[in-house]
């Protein structure tokens, strides 16, 4: 991912901020869906772990539930063993920015 700043004499005034991935897809313009990139974040061992609280292989679970899932991966209390790597929070929370695709 690279990040690129545009001065405000260029922008009108202000100054933006332009993210891109390495694809090139600007990352507000990726899209995420829980089957292709959010469902394969979770191992077994975290299915299990959060089996009393909710399912993490449902997508209607983890939709209702997002806003305490990324609190929790933001904390680092979820996954119980270690947090993730911030990319991975960030994919996540783009998920919840982004119209929760399933």
């Amino acid at each position: 991912m690279s990040v690129a700043y545009e001065d405000g004499e260029r922008t009108g005034g202000s100054v933006q901020l332009v993210v891109s991935s390495r694809s090139g897809v600007s990352a507000v313009d990726e899209r995420v869906t829980v089957e292709q990139d959010i469902k394969p974040l979770f191992r077994p061992v975290d299915h299990e772990s959060m089996a009393w609280a909710f399912d993490l292989s449902s997508y209607d679970d983890v939709k209702e539930h997002a806003t305490a899932i990324l609190e929790r991966l933001r904390d680092c209390s979820m996954p119980c063993d270690g947090e993730w790597p911030e990319e991975q929070v960030g994919r996540f929370q783009r998920w919840t920015e982004t119209g929760m695709l399933e």
